[in-house]
């Protein structure tokens, strides 16, 4: 096809006024024979370069990232000194289904007790003794709480309306008074002795308590005008519980536990014959989620005892930081709660015989308050 002809075809135009490089080609292979030789045009130079290559610096040892320090799980912790202000905590103990707060002892009021009246009967073992505290004699101190609002458990909003002198004992009656003898009846045979008023105030411990307006079921109470202060949630999670047990058993607990089984020559594995008591709880102020395994067997009348407590932070990924807790004294965790707002729980536990209570530090076995029953005589 002669030039001027392919020039006039639409697509070929097109493609040669699209310039650059391909155009002057073009117009240098189509031009006619008369016309001067065209320049030369030297092609286009396109050099070929290595990319520049950076600098590569070794790191010297010192500029190594360093791992961060280890974090003290302790650090928060707020040691507490010993509760002297019932305001911020007292006990709590329901008897005869009444509620009392506990706010000292006989030695710490001079009140004027109806004791020839009082009332006695038993508490599940215990013998209790109530004698009413004549309000026209009143101190001072205890005027003051007269009608004065307290939280039982931090939940349960009661009012104090009267007072009352405590007297509470078990055991053997005959182990206290040493009559050993007994009574004699009306057919002259001889009976053994029981508690009385008398001896219950007189051999078992007395506390002067503030009557409540309701019952309420708690071990402890705070007065409502004080700050509130966190307590433990009860959390059911089944992942969280059996992580806290396999940690407890790949602990140094556990194997202190195996080593004293054998040294008493128990029989059987201890953990067929042990139940690990596994509690995951979160805190109602910071949301902060704890582990609580305690490993408990009674030994009465010489047989091996069991008692070991562990504690773990429960992180928000769901890993568990074993906390040293230290001796847990010989008793069962009640309820947790947290005094001094430091984020960690301190503990109400129950006596080895379910009555008393103490109220111990977050960690470690220093008593900050404590309840007590005496018990008179062996528990075989």
């Amino acid at each position: 096809m002669p030039a001027r002809e392919l020039l006039s075809v639409p697509s070929t135009r097109a493609l040669l006024l699209g310039g650059g490089a391909l155009v002057a080609v073009a117009a240098v292979a189509l031009a006619p024979a008369a016309a001067p030789a065209p320049v030369e045009v030297p092609p286009l130079a396109m050099e070929a370069r290595e990319p520049a290559a950076l600098p590569v610096r070794e790191a010297a040892l010192e500029d190594e990232v360093a791992e961060p320090e280890a974090v003290d799980p302790l650090a928060s912790l707020q040691p507490m000194d010993e509760i002297e202000d019932p305001a911020d905590f007292a006990f709590a103990v329901t008897l005869g289904g009444t509620t009392y707060i506990r706010l000292g002892s006989d030695a710490d009021f001079a009140v004027d007790a109806d004791q020839d009246n009082a009332v006695f009967f038993d508490d599940d073992g215990d013998a209790v003794a109530i004698a009413d505290i004549s309000a026209s004699g009143l101190p001072e101190e205890l005027e003051r709480w007269k009608g004065r609002r307290v939280l039982v458990g931090g939940t349960c909003a009661a009012t104090v309306i009267a007072f009352a002198e405590i007297g509470r004992v078990s055991g053997d009656p005959r182990l206290a008074t040493d009559d050993t003898d007994g009574d004699t009846d009306v057919d002259g045979e001889r009976a053994a002795p029981a508690w009385t008023v008398e001896t219950a105030f007189s051999h078992g411990s007395t506390m002067i308590a503030a009557e409540l307006d309701r019952r309420c079921d708690g071990s402890w109470a705070r007065a409502a005008d004080r700050p509130a202060v966190g307590h433990a949630i009860a959390v059911t999670d089944e992942r969280l519980e059996g992580a806290a047990r396999r940690a407890f058993l790949a602990s140094g607990h556990a194997a202190a536990i195996e080593d004293e089984w054998r040294e008493a020559k128990q029989e059987g594995d201890w953990r067929d014959q042990i139940a690990l008591d596994t509690s995951i709880v979160e805190h109602s102020v910071t949301g902060a989620r704890w582990a609580y395994v305690h490993a408990r067997k009674y030994g009465r009348c010489g047989d091996h005892d069991v008692n070991v407590a562990a504690l773990y932070q429960i992180s928000e990924d769901g890993a568990l930081t074993e906390i040293e807790t230290g001796e847990l004294s010989g008793h069962d965790i009640d309820e947790l709660v947290d005094l001094n707002g430091d984020g960690w729980f301190e503990r109400i536990t129950r006596g080895d015989y379910l009555s008393g209570h103490a109220l111990l530090g977050a960690v470690g076995d220093t008593e900050l308050a404590e309840i007590h029953v005496p018990f008179h005589g062996c528990p075989c």
